[in-house]
């Protein structure tokens, strides 16, 4: 009886660290924001109340190019974290960024370097950061 509950106990303990292996999680105040290794907003808690809810997960950056269209293409990570410069690149459009967060007093301030490819002729893009809730 003992050695099951011990199986059981391990094996509901790796699929907790395996659900969170990768993430990322920043804190300013009461605000708490959780980042997958893939970019994609998995948690957001104000006060300990979890605010994503049936929403779910969702890209934290994503980018239009408006003289193409209003699709928006989620980034894709390439390299980093949040908290010292999370490199993403956006399929297609010859563009990548590096978007940092860091808390400041109760707030978490974003900062978002966008370069495109050096060869492109000026164009119009919208960065968008998705806080799903």
């Amino acid at each position: 009886m003992m050695r099951a509950w011990m199986s059981v106990t391990l094996i509901a303990g790796l699929i907790a660290m395996a659900a969170t292996a990768g993430a990322e999680t920043l804190t300013a105040g009461e605000l708490a924001l959780t980042v997958d290794d893939a970019g994609r907003v998995t948690g957001l808690a104000v006060a300990g109340a979890d605010v994503v809810g049936e929403a779910g997960a969702g890209p934290l950056v994503e980018l239009a190019d408006v003289t193409r269209g209003p699709e928006f293409v989620p980034g894709t990570v390439a390299g980093g974290t949040l908290a010292e410069g999370l490199q993403v690149r956006f399929e297609g459009l010859q563009a990548g960024a590096t978007v940092t967060c860091a808390p400041t007093g109760a707030a978490l301030r974003f900062t978002c370097y966008l370069v495109g490819q050096e060869d492109l002729p000026a164009r119009g893009v919208l960065l968008r950061l998705s806080f799903p809730v």
